[in-house]
């Protein structure tokens, strides 16, 4: 049931009677009910936030057809559309070219080649993320941006196998999200020639 109209009622602290300054608040019963409203959803937003804490937040990806990867958003600089490339001869094969960036040339790395991805043919490159890893700049070709989740590095399980690209995977989430470390990505022994 909903409460009376009194009840809802916020008073103003301005005196329309004496002249002063209307109040900014709504006055109808209605108006002050979205508002209520209003405060209810950005007070669960700031529960959401604390609820966040002890959780890194991951810009998630797609590769494939339906591989989903994430990395820490604490690397992300920003998301872009895929650009033209310049190819650079003689640059190992994940480092599909070169663009400029805010006037900067960016090495543009073909990150599902670098995890060593099963089905190559299925990648298609459509979308980039700038990152920030130390002093170094790098784009990552990605096949769709999905948007950002957060994880409990505590609920997460390690990579397993023999192949070389677990030791490129932060954690794996409930065998659906794969983590990427960044860091381990970006001193790949394939880019030795690039840092060089």
């Amino acid at each position: 049931m909903m409460a009376s109209e009194d009840a809802l009622m916020l008073t103003s602290s301005r005196d329309e009677k004496n002249n002063l300054r209307p109040s900014l608040l709504p006055q109808s019963a209605k108006e002050q009910h979205v508002l209520l409203i209003r405060a209810a959803r950005l007070a669960k937003k700031e529960k959401d936030v604390e609820a966040a804490k002890g959780t890194e937040a991951y810009l998630l990806f797609r590769l494939g057809k339906d591989a989903l990867y994430g990395i820490e958003s604490h690397y992300l600089i920003e998301v872009m559309g895929a650009r033209q490339l310049t190819r650079l001869p003689g640059a190992p094969a994940a480092v599909i070219g070169l663009f400029n960036w805010r006037g900067k040339i960016l090495s543009v790395l073909d990150v599902a080649l670098l995890i060593d991805f099963p089905d190559q043919s299925s990648v298609q490159h459509h979308e980039m993320i700038v990152v920030q890893c130390g002093a170094v700049h790098v784009a990552i070709c990605v096949d769709e941006l999905l948007g950002f989740q957060y994880f409990d590095p505590q609920q997460l399980e390690p990579a397993m196998g023999e192949r070389s690209s677990a030791s490129y995977v932060r954690g794996i989430d409930q065998h659906t999200v794969t983590l990427l470390d960044i860091d381990a990505l970006l001193n790949h022994p394939m880019l030795d020639v690039v840092a060089g």
